[in-house]
């Protein structure tokens, strides 16, 4: 393991605030040995909790999946990214309807997405939030088409992900943002040369 998962920030697993002194000792030393989180956090139900944890531990470094559950207000989530230089996020949108939303959210809002990814392009990872299981669902064609509807949504200008049931707006990127975002930027995250 290379660092540590937490859900409290999670609208379904908050059960004390993210900012709770009990926490602190946990935070200290994770910034001081340099140990990456990725923390799930509703960044509209947890943004002053957040941002007191990000400013007093300021080298804590943190990726905020699901672009912080901002993907409506990428604005938001921009400001929130200029405050905070040790934060990502990655590309996932969740379970399938939270994919199939998050396509769409995109598709709608092509240029902003392009404007963000263009920004942040050093802190986003490619991501797509698949859980493996022994469910009979979860077979390993639909896992690689899963995979693929979140490479397509970088890579090509327009895709269609079957598995989903949609076609779409995508972003396109060129080979040096795409670099970043499946390899430069995560072994950044987990601090691998």
């Amino acid at each position: 393991a290379k660092g540590l998962k937490l859900y409290s920030g999670h609208s379904h697993f908050y059960t004390i605030p993210l900012n709770d002194s009990s926490m602190y000792p946990i935070y200290q030393y994770l910034q001081d040995n340099n140990i990456p989180i990725v923390w799930h956090v509703n960044l509209f139900s947890y943004y002053q909790e957040f941002e007191q944890v990000l400013n007093d531990f300021p080298n804590l470094i943190v990726d905020c999946p699901h672009f912080c559950l901002a993907l409506y207000n990428l604005y938001t989530l921009g400001d929130f990214f200029d405050k905070h230089p040790n934060l990502y996020t990655d590309i996932s949108f969740g379970s399938d309807p939270y994919a199939v939303q998050g396509f769409n959210i995109i598709d709608k809002r092509i240029d902003v997405t392009k404007e963000f990814f263009n920004k942040y392009q050093n802190r986003i990872m490619y991501g797509y939030d698949e859980v493996i299981t022994s469910h009979p669902r979860k077979t390993k064609y639909r896992t690689a088409q899963i995979a693929r509807c979140y490479r397509d949504l970088l890579e090509k200008p327009e895709f269609e992900c079957s598995i989903f049931g949609t076609k779409t707006k995508g972003l396109g990127l060129n080979l040096e943002i795409l670099k970043k975002i499946y390899e430069n930027n995560p072994k950044k995250f987990l601090n691998i040369d």
